[in-house]
């Protein structure tokens, strides 16, 4: 008689197994993987440089590496002349264009460094600003300001504590990255032309935030790859916020995320 019971004990074994939720700290499948849906025909440098070095794919195993999702994380890249990267919470997956890597040549190019590493940087702030969307949306993370501002703040600490083999490349990466930014403020429109109610902080404030966060990470070692005092880029009056801003901003991040990140 007991024998008999068995299929129905495993029917609700199954249900129970499939209704609890995982806890945050067990392992979880799940991999950030990267498709591109064409290959580059070696007249765009920009979109070249990214499949050469595999910038995304770089970024996407360091986020396996660091963080625990709970399913595939798709990025596709797509041959569009339009500069774009965003995250689509309807199949929670990233787009990054062609577009955007040629904008990142121009920028390196105008730049006058290693093109190829400014590049590189780029793509790599890029995915992490974009997986901050994904993280925001897969695990509900609460944010009460706006969410453009959190992804930057996601991406730049992932770079600033897990990027490179020194905490000076991590910076050096941030600081890269954030020139992209200084480069966009020569061709923003008139002050009466800017976009207010957009969604982003504009890119003045994004070259001065991630500037501060180095600054608030680690000022010596800012100063070091800057090759000058922060005083010369930062004003006094949002230099002396920068430790306290970048202290919250790590404790919060920690507190988030903390569960999700592989030991």
């Amino acid at each position: 008689m007991a024998r008999k019971s068995t299929p129905l004990l495993l029917f609700w074994l199954v249900a129970i197994f499939f209704l609890v939720p995982t806890p945050p700290g067990a392992a979880q499948p799940g991999n950030m993987v990267v498709y591109w849906d064409f290959e580059p025909s070696g007249n765009s440098p920009g979109t070249q440089i990214a499949w050469d070095t595999g910038a995304a794919e770089w970024a996407a195993d360091h986020v396996n590496q660091l963080l625990r999702l709970p399913e595939e994380l798709p990025v596709y890249i797509v041959d569009d002349p339009e500069p774009d990267a965003y995250y689509d919470p309807m199949d929670r997956s990233i787009v990054m264009t062609s577009g955007l890597f040629e904008m990142f040549w121009d920028m390196a190019q105008s730049a006058g460094g290693d093109t190829e590493l400014l590049v590189f940087d780029s793509i790599l702030f890029t995915a992490f600003h974009e997986v901050g969307h994904a993280l925001i949306d897969i695990y509900l993370l609460p944010a009460t300001g706006r969410e453009e501002d959190v992804a930057d703040q996601i991406s730049s600490w992932i770079i600033l504590t897990t990027v490179g083999e020194t905490e000076a490349e991590g910076i050096e990466v941030l600081l890269n990255s954030a020139y992209f930014f200084l480069t966009e403020v020569g061709k923003n429109p008139s002050l009466e032309e800017l976009a207010f109610w957009d969604t982003h902080p504009h890119d003045h404030q994004r070259y001065y935030n991630m500037v501060c966060w180095c600054d608030g990470y680690d000022r010596g070692l800012t100063e070091q790859v800057l090759g000058q005092p922060i005083s010369a880029i930062l004003p006094e009056e949002r230099e002396v916020f920068c430790e306290e801003e970048y202290a919250l901003l790590d404790d919060a991040l920690y507190t988030l995320l903390g569960d999700y990140l592989i030991e």
